[in-house]
């Protein structure tokens, strides 16, 4: 028996099958099974430093969790599994005791109805991090800042928002300064104009720490500005009433009156704010400094002391009368003296100035 076992199986000599048999090499893992998916991952978003410090690694694509949404138990087959897909105890229609549960198919378009749900949230995944599309009314002059942004108007003691008020933002930005107590202190600051489009306007600045996000500062400076509202005379409701400069600090704006049609030919922040005060045809040129700040307080200084025409005839006891090259220089009676005479030839100086040119009027005084 030993000779026999010796016979088929000897040890130290090769069987006779194993050259009859070819071996080849197979691979049940491809590359990107053997890897973790922080690891593929890392190969589309990953950036190195030097490209960091440049940019690159703003248009890389975001990581995204391909697993998020899906159910366990859902196919392609459509089968109903106990657990998964169902109830595990289920109560039988014709009895009140509690049926065994079966595998079975899916009720028709119950496998359809998952895969409508589960594209719905995937694409909400992906879109969440897009900007949402703001129409041009709404958005500011920028696109990634709210200067600009209309915010509504201000409301009252009860929160009751006034009646054809608007508001729009000036200037939004973080100031930074450095304490002793606490170090680098941060704070925001947000400049807002108000008015109601007929001659009543206000502004207001308005200050508050950055860390502090449980107060609106946007709207504690609309109804700031909202308690500052002063009345702006205005020619025939569309613009100024004559030329006029004004300067606050490095600032200095020229401001032209313009005929019906001009338009608003200035910069922007002057531009919103003939929108909330109601000035339709202006010109205005700025020189020197562009601090917002100076320039809406240089150009509300300037609205303020405007003289009416009414006012000069008063003043003078005179009839105002305008002359325009548009109109062929025709003369228009525009003010009348109020509650006394008006002085004769006689009375006038011969060395008084009629002529107003020296404060931009373009309106001369006659008898």
């Amino acid at each position: 028996m030993a000779a026999l076992i010796r016979g088929v199986f000897s040890i130290g000599t090769k069987s006779p099958w194993i050259s009859q048999i070819s071996l080849t090499t197979t691979r049940s893992k491809s590359y990107f099974r053997t890897l973790d998916q922080n690891t593929l991952w890392k190969t589309n978003t990953s950036v190195s430093t030097q490209g960091q410090k440049r940019g690159r690694a703003k248009g890389l694509p975001r990581r995204k969790n391909l697993n998020v949404y899906q159910q366990i138990g859902y196919g392609k087959l459509g089968m109903d599994w106990p657990g998964l897909t169902s109830d595990i105890t289920q109560r039988s229609s014709d009895t009140n005791l509690r049926s065994k549960n079966t595998i079975k198919e899916m009720s028709e378009g119950a496998y359809d109805e998952y895969k409508e749900k589960l594209k719905e949230k995937r694409l909400q995944m992906t879109s969440g991090r897009k900007r949402k599309r703001v129409s041009p009314l709404q958005r500011g002059w920028t696109g990634g800042s709210n200067q600009g942004k209309k915010v509504g108007p201000p409301l009252t003691q009860d929160g009751t928002p006034l009646d054809n008020f608007e508001s729009i933002i000036l200037e939004s930005k973080y100031i930074q300064h450095m304490t002793k107590l606490h170090g680098r202190f941060r704070n925001s600051s947000t400049l807002v104009v108000t008015g109601n489009k007929d001659g009543l306007a206000g502004f207001a600045l308005y200050k508050i720490p950055a860390l502090n996000k449980s107060v609106n500062a946007v709207q504690r400076a609309v109804d700031k500005a909202g308690k500052k509202l002063t009345y702006i005379p205005r020619y025939e409701d569309r613009t100024v009433y004559h030329d006029f400069f004004t300067r606050f600090g490095a600032t200095k704006i020229f401001v032209k009156q313009k005929p019906p049609g001009h338009g608003i030919k200035s910069q922007r922040i002057i531009k919103a704010i003939c929108e909330v005060v109601g000035i339709k045809d202006l010109y205005a040129k700025i020189e020197g400094s562009i601090n917002p700040q100076h320039i809406v307080k240089a150009f509300f200084i300037g609205l303020i002391r405007q003289r009416t025409h009414q006012d000069l005839a008063n003043e003078k006891r005179l009839h105002l009368v305008e002359f325009r090259e548009e109109n062929e220089n025709f003369p228009r009676l525009v003010a009348t003296p109020e509650g006394s005479s008006v002085r004769t030839k006689a009375e006038i100086l011969p060395n008084e100035i009629l002529d107003f040119e020296m404060v931009r009027l373009n309106i001369v005084c006659l008898h």
